[in-house]
């Protein structure tokens, strides 16, 4: 009893697999070589700039300016939010500004400076080199 029990037990999940497939009705997932998410499509489309949003969406907008004066938060101190190790760190002036810079010798990653009661940061992931970073603040 217990062998003719599993046999018709294996048989009805063998036809159960099998004839969707035999109605060519293949879940999206199994299709070949293809893989199709299932859910909601990412909705969002990265863009280069706001022209290149504008030809995508058919109707023109631009983004916002910084205002005029703008300014950093309050406060002293690194407000980065980089809480990366940096080998080597530095103090540079650059346009006529203290600045703290922090990189590997070669590079640098990130640059700190506090001015008329701000603090201000500056985090460069790919690095930038110190000539580039001069022309940054000229």
């Amino acid at each position: 009893m217990k062998k003719l029990t599993t046999f018709l037990l294996c048989l009805s999940l063998a036809l159960t697999a099998a004839l969707p497939a035999a109605a060519g009705e293949v879940p999206a997932m199994q299709t070949g070589t293809e893989t199709t998410a299932i859910g909601m499509p990412n909705p969002f489309t990265d863009c280069k700039d706001a022209q290149e949003a504008a030809a995508i969406t058919g109707f023109p907008f631009t983004l916002p300016e910084p205002p005029a004066g703008y300014t950093g938060p309050a406060g002293s101190g690194d407000n980065s939010g980089d809480y990366n190790a940096y080998p080597e760190e530095s103090r540079l002036e650059l346009g006529g500004i203290p600045v703290t810079a922090k990189g590997d010798g070669e590079l640098y990653y990130l640059i700190l400076w506090e001015k008329d009661g701000y603090s201000f940061s500056l985090r460069f992931p790919e690095g930038i080199a110190g000539e580039e970073l001069e022309a940054v603040f000229s």
